[in-house]
């Protein structure tokens, strides 16, 4: 278009079959159970690539967008499942390893709200995470759930959150100016959720420390932290729950690139083809709204995991 601009949009659905499954098998047998081709997944999207490129006087430059989105579900296991993890379910209808466990419905601010609610995991006081107390029970028998059993247990347990980016997103900037040249790469992710806990979330994890930002604890005069009560191995604050989960989404600068090519008048005198210098960086700017310290590209698990470290590198080109 305009002898400038190229845009491209692509639909799909992909289907895959025979995903390797370990389906159960009659445990008389004492073996364990084979890996079958057995699994089927649909992945559903679009992809979208905009290219633009230009020049002004002396300045040329040329810029790169891409998104791209995609709806994953698992649509067959063949009659089994779900199959649960620590923290993750594969079962119909839901996002391969999406999220699993209690809902959380914040915390506790006094011993009336823990006197009306559901029982939950240990001596629970105010402080304490708040789990829902699903619709379990059929009370008018119309084969409907609409009441909760006033414990908290196993049957409460709900997918929500996905590790799948919904979004994938990217930007690419190059440019150049008689002898300058520049070019930066952003990429980024929308509509993810990360979760992290154990080292990574729980004060006193093991007999360790507190972090820094655990200081956002809940208190009496504290009752909107970040962090519930201090408590070491307290079952109830540590349960796999939707508390834990923070949106994923990120901007991030990847690489950055600055260079100056010297002209050929003044390399010719060295016997020199050619010749630049330049300045790279990775990683260098992050936006999200992650725990603090950590990675939103980091995975799913403890908190156990060093960061995406940033890399700065000075350089020179020469060709004989």
């Amino acid at each position: 278009l305009f002898n400038n601009l190229n845009a491209t949009v692509e639909y799909y659905i992909k289907n895959t079959h025979d995903i390797l499954l370990q389906l159960p098998i009659p445990q008389i047998t004492g073996l364990n159970a084979p890996y079958q081709n057995a699994g089927k997944v649909t992945n559903k999207g679009y992809d979208f690539i905009l290219s633009y490129n230009d020049k002004i006087g002396k300045l040329q430059y040329g810029i790169i967008a891409t998104l791209s989105d995609v709806k994953n579900k698992i649509v067959d296991l063949v009659g089994t499942g779900p199959y649960i993890s620590s923290r993750t379910i594969r079962m119909e209808g839901s996002p391969i390893d999406a999220f699993y466990g209690y809902e959380s419905s914040g915390l506790f601010q006094n011993l009336e709200e823990i006197q009306a609610h559901a029982t939950q995991f240990g001596a629970v006081v105010p402080g304490d995470i708040k789990y829902k107390d699903q619709m379990t029970i059929d009370t008018n028998a119309d084969g409907i759930p609409d009441s909760g059993d006033g414990k908290i247990d196993d049957k409460d347990r709900v997918v929500f959150g996905s590790p799948i980016p919904r979004y994938t997103y990217s930007f690419t900037f190059n440019a150049k100016y008689k002898q300058f040249d520049l070019s930066a790469f952003f990429q980024g992710v929308g509509k993810c959720d990360g979760y992290i806990d154990q080292y990574g979330v729980w004060a006193f994890y093991l007999g360790g420390t507190a972090y820094e930002w655990q200081k956002d604890y809940w208190t009496e005069t504290n009752p909107n932290a970040s962090y519930p009560r201090l408590t070491f191995n307290y079952p109830n604050n540590e349960q796999v729950s939707s508390y834990w989960v923070k949106s994923a989404a990120y901007l991030r600068l990847k690489n950055l690139q600055i260079g100056y090519t010297f002209p050929k008048s003044f390399i010719s005198k060295c016997f020199l083809e050619n010749a630049r210098i330049y300045f790279s960086a990775q990683n260098l700017l992050t936006f999200d709204k992650f725990y603090e310290s950590f990675d939103p590209e980091a995975p799913l698990g403890t908190g156990s995991f060093y960061p995406m470290v940033k890399v700065f590198t000075f350089g020179i080109d020469l060709k004989l």
